[in-house]
């Protein structure tokens, strides 16, 4: 006989089924009006009153006879066994215990809503389970230049599916192999990168750092700024962060054009930047790092710049030639606001750090309460369509 924490962690998930279930009815055993005992009529909740003193706690509790309240105590006790054992089967990829997983994802609420599959947890906080053979759906921890999320991907010789929750992809490239699919968290950060993107751009055109660091000093530095009504806004990649910033722009009365990969209706082709730049008060890059936007913002792209422009990035540092931008920024001529840098972190004594006219934050688009509750959405979506066969959302690379 075997106990029920080995039955639930050697990864039967029709045992798991059922043992989520029996969790349902403990659940309604108590809280239904009346209750079958099992070889009696049914007993209302108003034999309450004619139940003896001392017959038990289920008893107090459910309002039940004491044969019946003996029943739901003891089905409760066993259910709190099973709690525990699901528990522990829910955090036990920390000590290799599972013997089964198919599906290894990054977010504990999403756990829990997937508990009917061989599915396990593994956030980066804990070490991975030891066995990792029988892994199909590999969803990454939240995090960019870490390379120990990656690392397991040669571990998983069944893998089929990688996902992540960022929206860029480039951190996992390196580590794919032929024949794996990529799907990326397009829309999960939509919401907060855009309020970053957003932040940073009236931080610094109506000079915010300037009377922080007046401020500090207890100086009252009045006096004038550009703002951001009526100024022309362009958008460097137009995908869904980039739709999400010009929702939050549109109260601000600007002007916005935007620019992506290919042409389509209302956004130009980014073959045809150059002749947007010069227009442009505000510039916000929010494209995602390909081989193709690495260096797009070089000497020539800032050069095209109207004077006293804003150059925002909110999409990845290496998009950006930051020597090239650290010449202008030198002279005066340009203003940056930039959540991400290369390289990054930024060393302490880069001199970015101290170029005017820049505002740095430390790429923090994505780290707000808002990731949580998406990232959940998105990883119980695409678990739930891998297992029946339906096409995955997101795919980035391969079929």
């Amino acid at each position: 006989m075997i106990s029920i924490s080995t039955w639930v962690m050697r990864g039967n998930s029709s045992a798991r089924r059922r043992l989520f279930t029996g969790q349902r009815i403990a659940v309604n055993y108590c809280s239904h009006q009346f209750v079958r005992a099992s070889s009696g009529p049914p007993t209302h909740t108003s034999d309450r009153a004619r139940t003896p003193t001392g017959a038990g706690p289920a008893s107090a509790h459910c309002g039940l006879g004491r044969a019946a309240a003996d029943t739901a105590g003891s089905l409760l006790e066993l259910l709190g066994q099973v709690q525990d054992a699901l528990t522990t089967t829910a955090l036990s990829s920390s000590k290799g215990m599972i013997v089964a997983v198919r599906y290894l994802i990054s977010h504990p609420d999403a756990l829990a809503e997937l508990g009917d599959l061989d599915v396990a947890l593994y956030d980066g906080t804990h070490p991975l389970p030891e066995n990792l053979d029988d892994v199909e759906f590999y969803a990454v921890p939240y995090g960019i230049v870490d390379p120990r999320f990656c690392e397991p991907i040669a571990r998983m010789p069944r893998l089929k599916v990688v996902q992540t929750v960022t929206a860029g992809y480039d951190h996992v490239l390196p580590y794919l192999r032929p024949g794996l699919i990529l799907a990326n968290g397009r829309g999960v950060h939509d919401a907060a990168t855009a309020e970053l993107a957003v932040a940073l751009t009236l931080a610094a055109r109506r000079r915010l750092p300037d009377f922080v660091r007046a401020g500090g000093e207890g100086r009252w530095a009045s006096g004038w700024s550009t703002g951001l009504a009526d100024a022309r806004v362009l958008i460097v990649g137009y995908g869904s962060i980039g739709a999400a910033i010009e929702r939050r722009l549109a109260g601000f009365e600007v002007e916005i054009s935007r620019v992506a990969r290919s042409a389509r209706p209302g956004v130009r082709p980014v073959s045809e930047i150059a002749e947007m730049l010069p227009r442009a008060d505000v510039v916000v890059l929010a494209t995602p790092l390909t081989p193709e936007t690495e260096g797009l913002v070089n000497k020539d792209f800032l050069a095209r710049m109207a004077d006293g422009a804003l150059l925002v990035n909110v999409s990845r540092g290496r998009v950006v030639d930051t020597d090239a931008l650290l010449v202008e920024l030198s002279t005066g001529r340009l203003h940056a606001a930039l959540d991400v840098t290369e390289p990054e972190p930024l060393p302490a004594d880069h001199p970015l750090w101290s170029a005017p006219n820049v505002l740095i934050s430390p790429h923090v688009g994505g780290l707000t309460a808002a990731l949580a509750p998406r990232a959940r959405r998105l990883l119980v979506d695409q678990v739930r369509r891998y297992a029946a066969g339906e096409p995955l959302a997101n795919v980035v690379v391969g079929p």
